[in-house]
């Protein structure tokens, strides 16, 4: 379970860095905008076209933004690389086997699981998240045993982020679970921020991915060597190491903003103040 709390201490004044352009740094990948990389052929959906907002040559992990074609079909079998995936449809209408996936929906398939049939009869835009097998042995037979997880989203499910509450933060901060791993903790969720509010300063003890599914953003991060700040447009993605410190009073939407996040395992996190 996740857990929080509100630090005491108070930062120094901080000086903030304007950043325009995705950064690569310390670990941390960051503002990211999709549509202004380069969409080259999906390794993993032959005739659909792939964006890649991150990747790990060595752990074969990557987060894809995927455009399918219309008439699109992948047979069913297996993903290739030995690894899970998290699949999120943008837009469109996918088949997923005999299940229909809408916008926003979510279906997540085990490491060495056969992977459905998967057409997309007018086309649609897909994030795909590759992940190495689980580390030990039991959560990945338990994942297979469970098989693929498919969850819909549904405006009526979302709820008041627990975190939030516990430390006692005034924000309009909403959460709508897609999955929750009981034997690795993984997780993957949506967040909704209405306008406004004053952001914290906070800290997470796992790596954390986000991207924007809608509204905008401007956030934080406070970096080993500098602290960095720059603006999200749907379509914006990070991915950020445990440890760094980021949001912050400068941080926040001016419309409201919906992110697509996900995590390996659950998030201890802790709230300072500037």
């Amino acid at each position: 379970m996740s857990r929080t709390s509100a630090g005491g201490k108070k930062l120094e004044h901080v000086q903030y860095e304007v950043v325009a352009a995705p950064l690569c740094e310390a670990g941390f990948v960051g503002y990211v905008q999709a549509t202004e990389l380069l969409a080259l052929p999906c390794e993993w959906l032959a005739g659909a076209l792939a964006r890649t907002l991150s990747a790990d040559a060595v752990t074969g992990r990557a987060a894809l933004l995927v455009n399918v074609p219309a008439g699109f079909e992948r047979m069913s079998g297996f993903l290739g690389p030995s690894g899970s995936l998290d699949l999120v449809v943008l837009t469109g209408v996918v088949e997923f086997g005999a299940t229909e996936l809408h916008e926003r929906d979510f279906a997540f398939v085990p490491a060495d699981f056969e992977l459905p049939s998967i057409r997309a009869r007018r086309g649609a835009q897909l994030l795909l998240f590759v992940d190495p097998p689980p580390g030990d042995a039991e959560s990945l037979r338990a994942q297979q045993s469970r098989g693929i997880l498919v969850t819909g989203y549904d405006e009526q499910a979302w709820r008041e982020a627990s975190l939030v509450r516990t430390a006692g933060l005034e924000l309009d901060l909403a959460v709508q679970l897609l999955k929750n791993d009981p034997g690795t903790t993984a997780r993957t969720w949506y967040v909704r921020q209405g306008a406004g509010g004053k952001v914290p300063w906070e800290r997470h003890s796992v790596v954390e991915e986000g991207f924007l599914i809608a509204g905008d953003y401007c956030l934080a991060e406070r970096l080993p060597n500098r602290t960095v700040i720059g603006r999200y447009a749907p379509g914006g993605y990070f991915r950020r190491p445990p440890g760094v410190l980021h949001s912050g009073p400068r941080s926040g939407t001016e419309s409201g903003a919906i992110w697509l996040q996900r995590a390996p395992a659950a998030l201890d996190v802790t709230f300072l103040n500037e």
